[in-house]
C-alpha cells in the first residue's frame, strides 16, 4: 500500500515546496489535479503538451522527490447549464486525457456533475427524492437528455487516451449516491 495525496490538497504550497511536503509525509504517489485554477501550479496541461522539454522536466520534478504520478483529477462542472463553464471543462477534459496517455497514466478521477432540472434552466438542480412524478420525470431528463450522451462522448474521448474514469459520488452531483444511480 502507498501513501497517496491530491495535488488540489497541497495547493497553498508552492510546486515543489509541495511536492517535499509530500515527500516529508511520507506520500508515495500523487493524483495531480489537472482541471481549474488552481491546478496550474501542480500541471500547466497547455503547456506540458506544448513543450516536450518542460513535460520531462516536470515528470523528472515528480520523480526527484520519490513520487509516481498514479492518477489524475479532472473535478469540476461538466454539466453546469453556462454553456461557457461546461466547453472550458471539456476542453479541460480532453487535453488532461492527451497528456495523461503520453505520459502513460491510465485513471481519472472526477465527478460525474450536475446539469440543470430541464431544458433552459440556468442553475443546477440536485434532485434527491423521486417520489413526486414530476421530480422523477426531472431527473430522467437529467440522465437521458444531460448525463447519459454527454459521458458516452466523452467516455469515447478517455477511452481513445487509454484513460479509464474513476466516478466519485459526492453531494451536488447527478451521481451523489448508489441510490442515485436509480432513477
Amino acid at each position: 500500500m502507498k501513501l497517496g495525496m491530491n495535488t488540489f490538497f497541497i495547493n497553498m504550497f508552492d510546486f515543489e515546496e509541495g511536492l517535499q511536503f509530500c515527500q516529508e509525509q511520507g506520500v508515495k504517489a500523487v493524483e495531480v489535479a489537472a482541471g481549474g485554477p488552481g491546478a496550474v501550479k501542480y500541471c500547466d496541461v497547455d503547456r506540458l503538451l506544448a513543450d516536450q522539454g518542460e513535460l520531462e522536466r516536470w515528470l523528472d520534478i515528480y520523480a526527484g522527490y520519490g513520487l509516481e504520478i498514479y492518477s489524475f483529477a479532472g473535478h469540476g462542472t461538466p454539466l453546469v447549464p453556462d454553456r461557457r463553464i461546461a466547453q472550458d471543462y471539456s476542453r479541460q477534459f480532453r487535453k488532461t486525457c492527451a497528456l495523461m496517455e503520453k505520459i502513460g497514466c491510465t485513471r481519472l478521477a472526477l465527478v460525474a456533475g450536475l446539469p440543470e432540472g430541464a431544458e433552459g434552466d440556468s442553475l443546477p438542480a440536485w434532485i434527491i427524492n423521486t417520489d413526486l412524478p414530476f421530480l422523477r420525470d426531472a431527473l430522467e431528463w437529467q440522465w437521458e437528455q444531460r448525463l447519459l450522451p454527454y459521458w458516452k462522448e466523452h467516455g469515447r474521448i478517455a477511452a481513445d487516451h487509454g484513460v479509464t474514469l474513476c466516478f466519485e459520488e459526492k453531494i451536488n452531483n447527478i451521481t451523489g449516491s448508489p441510490k442515485g444511480l436509480r432513477y
